[in-house]
């Protein structure tokens, strides 16, 4: 482990979760406190994504994986709730081909995420949540390089 706290090269930097803290859904009212570290179970979807690995590879330095697992699920079915009510689909028209090099190199950065690769997930709502968390990941990134 290094000076901050990172195994893997997916794992937030310091300046990173500063960038996305606040925005991380609290916890569900009249519950339990929340007793993982978020920070973790970000990092390890992150890992998840990157590497391709299953969740139940995920190693032991982050939480259990059907931890994980359940704050994906959770967070991915309030995200699709909430594109649902702002109706947030776009999508590209086909006259706009200046631009397409901005497509072309966006689908080339998705080819450094493994689980982008191919076509690992069973469901379309979790491809599309992989490629909104590997969207999220690269402009933490840009916000506050490593």
């Amino acid at each position: 482990m290094n000076q901050e706290g990172r195994h893997y090269p997916s794992d937030l930097t310091d300046q990173q979760w500063e960038a996305i803290k606040d925005l991380i859904p609290p916890a569900r009212p009249g519950g339990r406190k929340r007793t993982v570290d978020v920070r973790r179970v970000i990092s390890a979807i992150f890992y998840i994504n990157r590497t391709g690995s299953a969740w139940r590879y995920l190693p032991k330095e982050f939480p259990k994986w059907q931890t994980v697992y359940d704050y994906f699920s959770r967070w991915m079915t309030a995200g699709v709730r909430i594109d649902k009510q702002k109706g947030a689909r776009t999508l590209l028209e086909t006259n706009l081909k200046p631009k397409r090099w901005i497509v072309e190199r966006t689908f080339a950065w998705f080819n450094h995420y493994r689980r982008l690769a191919r076509d690992f997930e069973r469901k379309i709502i979790c491809s599309e949540n992989m490629i909104y968390l590997a969207m999220i990941q690269l402009l933490i990134g840009k916000l506050a390089p490593q």
